[in-house]
């Protein structure tokens, strides 16, 4: 004012007020110089406007420049992914410099699964010149939200949504941590990286009371969503490097060898396993891949030892027409050379996205050595498988005439020797039916026991039930995984068991009814044998029973390691049960 009253020109100015409440008031002051008629002084006079919503709308406009400036420069950082942390760097370099706040800091998130709690800690910074940095602070390291009374600021922005306002407005234990820092007032934003809350933003005052306006609260966010994401993009490419290498790995390491084919036919990449396979130069494959010529001292052979007919190639067809291959076992041999045996696969790759096929990949491995000991194992099965069946029928005559023996010597024995020769004639029957029927061509069948165990059922009530008596069985079930040793222990026991319910359970009844059951359990199988017949006689202790055939059941039950019950009520049920891995 002076000066204008010296020279005599008027005058503009602009100037701002820090209103009590935090924000600031701009003020547009227009003067000219002119002289007081009573006085005949010069005097200033003129016209003081409020002109704060035009002053905010021109900083907010700068902000926006500023901020889109800074997102550019972002943009081309991310090109290059080893710039990355400079690029986020210069980012809040920038923004601090534009919105004229103390103190900007990244905070990356993290979970303590040992002790399950929630930290973060601070990774960036940039501070103004005039307060005192915290990237060094131990204090902002895995920061712990929930203990430090900041529980509020998870809720708010792991559902995404800011933190703002002045320091002297929060709970005693966010004061406490904030005025520390000599943070006057903040904003805080999160920052999402592919969907999920990886950390946030901060911006710190420092100096005054501050009232964040929408437009920093939209362009700070802005700015978070930018940083989330760019680590995105770093992540996603990342990713793909890491695939990339470990798919060159494995296809320059795999024993298997591998072909990669573009659109035309033409090998673009071949491991050294491939070539070491074949035994044959890349260009001479790769023609006789496209033409079928050049390659006439190979001889292909078909997995039955035939030669493959010339244009009938399984491989030829599926690169001419474009088509998958699985499991294709060829035959290999060139001029005065060993048959190679080989198992091929041919894939087709596709771009997904433009929906059209860029390629082959033939991959195939040398299954010679499976071949050998395959085409072993099927003439040692078959010697063996002539052995058994000779034993079997060995064995089957032999104990054919130990039971004729049997019968005989019944027709000459008292009542008691009788029975005893009949109960050891139920077990031979049950050793001679074992062969014919748990063995199918020479093998072990376990499928096979419950055909077994009713055969035997049904011999064993022929030769011990009573003559005026019918008696039923039935065979329900199976038992999976189960051992040939427990098959005929298991049978062993059901024989004795079926001829004790026929010489003991059906006295003076006309009919009768056996069921046996088979099932497994989790670890353990379970035989269930149950009879309508008499029941044992309430003066009988079912389970300490002292009958030799009893004990005999018992001690058959032990060498399965299992446990038997029985139940007598209306007629009879025995459980057994023992564990599957028994042998």
């Amino acid at each position: 004012m002076n000066d204008a009253l010296l020279n005599g020109e008027g005058f503009e100015m602009e100037f701002r007020l820090l209103h009590q409440y935090g924000h600031y008031i701009w003020l547009r002051f227009v003067a000219k110089v002119t002289t007081d008629p009573r006085t005949n002084e010069k005097v200033v006079q003129g016209i003081l406007n409020n002109v704060t919503r035009t002053k905010l709308a021109e900083i907010s406009y700068k902000k926006r420049g500023s901020l889109l400036e800074a997102i550019s420069l972002l943009s081309l950082k991310m090109m290059d992914d080893d710039q990355l942390d400079s690029s986020i760097q210069q980012l809040l370099n920038k923004l601090g410099e534009s919105f004229e706040v103390s103190r900007i800091y990244l905070f990356r998130n993290a979970h303590d699964q040992v002790q399950g709690k929630f930290m973060s800690s601070q990774i960036m910074e940039w501070t103004d010149g005039t307060v005192e940095p915290q990237i060094d602070n131990e204090d902002m390291i895995s920061f712990d939200f929930v203990e430090n009374g900041f529980m509020s600021w998870v809720d708010e922005l792991s559902m995404g949504r800011p933190v703002l306002g002045n320091v002297r407005d929060f709970p005693a234990s966010v004061k406490t941590v904030l005025t520390a820092q000599e943070i006057k007032s903040i904003l805080v934003v999160p920052v999402f990286v592919a969907g999920e809350w990886w950390g946030q933003l901060g911006f710190d005052e420092c100096r005054v009371e501050r009232t964040w306006l929408e437009d920093d609260v939209t362009l700070l966010t802005a700015a978070a969503n930018l940083i989330g994401n760019a680590l995105e993009k770093y992540r996603l490419n990342s990713a793909i490097a890491n695939s990339e290498s470990r798919y060159r790995n494995a296809f320059n390491t795999t024993t298997e060898g591998m072909l990669l084919l573009d659109k035309s036919g033409e090998i673009r990449s071949c491991n050294d396993a491939a070539a070491a396979l074949l035994q044959m130069e890349q260009e001479e494959f790769t023609q006789w891949l496209t033409n079928g010529s050049v390659a006439d001292e190979w001889t292909w052979l078909n997995a039955d030892g035939t030669v493959v007919k010339s244009g009938d190639h399984p491989l030829l067809d599926a690169v001419k027409e474009r088509k998958s291959l699985s499991n294709v076992t060829l035959g290999l041999q060139s001029a005065g050379q060993q048959v190679k045996w080989l198992r091929f696969n041919i894939s087709v790759l596709m771009d997904k996205k433009k929906k059209e096929e860029t390629g082959l990949l033939i991959s195939f491995a040398d299954i010679t050595t499976e071949i050998e000991l395959k085409q072993e194992l099927a003439t040692t099965k078959q010697q063996v498988r002539a052995r058994v069946e000779g034993l079997q029928e060995r064995m089957k005559r032999d104990l054919g005439l130990l039971s004729g023996y049997m019968r005989l010597q019944q027709l000459y024995s008292d009542d008691r020797a009788s029975a005893a020769l009949k109960s050891s004639q139920s077990k031979v029957n049950a050793m001679v039916l074992a062969p014919e029927t748990i063995y199918t061509n020479g093998e072990f069948t376990p499928s096979q026991f419950s055909h077994y165990l009713d055969k035997i059922c049904r011999a064993t009530i022929a030769n011990t039930k009573a003559a005026n008596t019918t008696i039923t069985c039935s065979v329900e079930g199976e038992l999976a995984g189960l051992s040939e040793s427990n098959m005929i222990t298991l049978a062993s026991i059901v024989n004795e068991l079926v001829g004790n319910a026929c010489t003991h359970s059906f006295k003076n009844q006309r009919e009768g009814l056996i069921l046996v059951g088979l099932k497994t359990q989790g670890d353990y199988h379970v035989l269930e044998m149950e009879d309508d017949g008499n029941g044992f006689p309430e003066s009988t202790n079912k389970n300490s029973s002292s009958s030799l055939s009893m004990a005999f059941v018992k001690s058959l039950v032990t060498l399965l390691n299992g446990a038997m019950t029985i139940e007598s009520n209306k007629g009879t049920k025995i459980i057994i049960t023992f564990p599957k891995g028994k042998k």
